[in-house]
């Protein structure tokens, strides 16, 4: 395809098959690959956070722990907001929904964690964030 807009829009509707499937990594694949043809396309960013907050379950046991796993998710929120403020509304529905899912304050206390620090989120995601506490 050459028209990057369709090329955009191809990318991401494959993105949202296989993140249906559950093939997450191989879905922000994509998203990442709608975003080389349309760098502003915050929805692609908004269906990554969203495939991030549903695998926290999988990703961590210890329900304490999923809170990185959503800091992680609200990067990616507020990086579509950045690209793409037409996008600002839903971006900030998912932030407010997620940012309850912080880990407590006590809770990154004992494991040695504190806010703001960088921490590094296993599994597919593999990415570093900033610990957000509650």
């Amino acid at each position: 395809e050459v028209d990057t807009d369709k090329a955009s829009g191809y990318m991401m509707t494959l993105s949202q098959i296989l993140f249906s499937q559950r093939r997450y990594s191989q879905a922000r694949q994509a998203a990442y690959e709608a975003l080389k043809f349309k760098s502003n396309n915050g929805d692609a960013y908004i269906l990554i956070a969203q495939m991030y907050a549903s695998s926290a379950q999988g990703i961590f046991s210890e329900s304490e722990k999923r809170g990185l796993v959503f800091s992680a998710a609200v990067d990616k929120l507020l990086r579509a907001k950045a690209v793409d403020p037409s996008v600002s509304s839903e971006a900030n529905k998912l932030i407010n929904q997620y940012s309850g899912y912080y880990m407590e304050k006590e809770d990154a206390f004992m494991m040695g964690l504190k806010a703001g620090e960088p921490v590094f989120v296993p599994s597919w995601i593999g990415e570093t964030t900033t610990i957000r506490t509650k």
